[in-house]
């Protein structure tokens, strides 16, 4: 009697414990498959004194250009300030997790918050932190400013991110802290008014604001001749006023035909094409620079329409108007497979 006494004794107690360790409304936020997929990569403070104004903002980078905003849009993004003795006493704690389908100043890949309220819940003198969740919860991406941790997940620390996650306290004084590079690097921060914050574009390889815009796009096209059964190869050059590639660009721009049809794809590049696979025919893609790129990329045109057509490139960041868009020479597609390929080289600088 004894020993059926103790047997379910026990196998109840190890039910219980059982559900008490894998019970997964207790297990803290593990790492996202999205992890290094996106970053937490800028954040401005309009008053000087940390209190909050409708200008302050959140950015949001998308790093990989496979990721549409039907995945990135159920993604919450959650911060918590410092509520500490020098902190303007206002108290304001943590935000509710704020969903990126409401981030309304974007310009992919970068995804902006400004909503007026946003700038209560961190602060740039006593600290914060901020925490990227995908959807399920796991933990995409963190940052801690002046070692504090308030939504820091157990099941991944900010020592398991692929990037950065601390910065000491800037002050009071400073407006911005952003990732240097853009996307991917260290903290850092500013005050000056000579480097305003990149809002919604990328920040500079070494610091201090938005990328350099090129003076314009360098589009080589070779001699101009294409046929509509195979892909057009071409390279696009970032390049300054005096036609130096600016080996450091890290830029989106935006690639279109004037015919509007055709699909691009990438040859010898970084990153991925976006959309990718571009197969709309609709002769319209983006592409995101690389420091890897060292300021170039090759690209290939596909376009099964026999026609004449340019094609243009324009920095996102920038207004979509002529005076910002390079364009190259006509380029040439025909049903007649076989045609002589000659280098040259067609810009047309802003």
């Amino acid at each position: 009697m004894k020993i059926l006494i103790n047997r379910y004794l026990i196998i109840p107690l190890s039910l219980i414990l059982s559900a008490a360790v894998f019970n997964p409304v207790n297990a803290a936020g593990a790492c996202s498959v999205y992890l290094g997929d996106a970053t937490i990569n800028e954040l401005f403070k309009d008053s000087p004194n940390q209190a909050n104004d409708d200008d302050d903002f959140v950015e949001v980078k998308i790093l990989d250009s496979s990721i549409t905003s039907t995945v990135y849009s159920n993604w919450t993004i959650q911060l918590c300030e410092n509520d500490g003795p020098g902190n303007n006493n206002d108290a304001d704690e943590c935000s509710d997790p704020i969903i990126l389908a409401d981030f309304e100043d974007s310009t992919y890949p970068w995804l902006v918050l400004s909503d007026g309220d946003v700038g209560l819940y961190f602060n740039l003198k006593t600290g914060f932190d901020a925490i990227l969740l995908d959807e399920n919860g796991d933990v995409i991406d963190y940052l801690s400013v002046d070692g504090y941790d308030e939504l820091e997940e157990t099941g991944c620390t900010g020592s398991d991110l692929m990037y950065d996650y601390q910065m000491d306290s800037p002050g009071a004084g400073d407006k911005f802290i952003f990732r240097d590079p853009d996307g991917t690097g260290d903290w850092n921060g500013s005050k000056s008014a000579a480097a305003p914050p990149s809002e919604g574009g990328s920040n500079n390889p070494g610091g201090g604001g938005p990328s350099t815009v090129p003076d314009h796009f360098n589009i080589n096209i070779g001699a101009g001749s294409a046929n509509t059964c195979n892909p057009f190869v071409f390279s696009i050059t970032a390049e300054d006023a005096s036609n130096n590639p600016i080996t450091d660009y890290t830029g989106t721009i935006l690639i279109t035909t004037s015919t509007a049809h055709g699909n691009f794809s990438t040859v010898t590049a970084t990153n991925s094409i976006n959309p990718n696979p571009d197969a709309d025919d609709n002769g319209s893609a983006s592409y995101t620079f690389d420091l890897l790129d060292i300021g170039t990329v090759v690209l290939a045109l596909s376009n099964e329409h026999a026609e004449t057509l340019t094609i243009a490139v324009i920095d996102s960041s920038v207004p979509s108007t002529p005076a910002f868009t390079s364009t190259s020479a006509n380029l040439n597609f025909s049903d007649n497979g076989f045609y002589y390929h000659r280098e040259r080289s067609a810009t047309r600088r802003r």
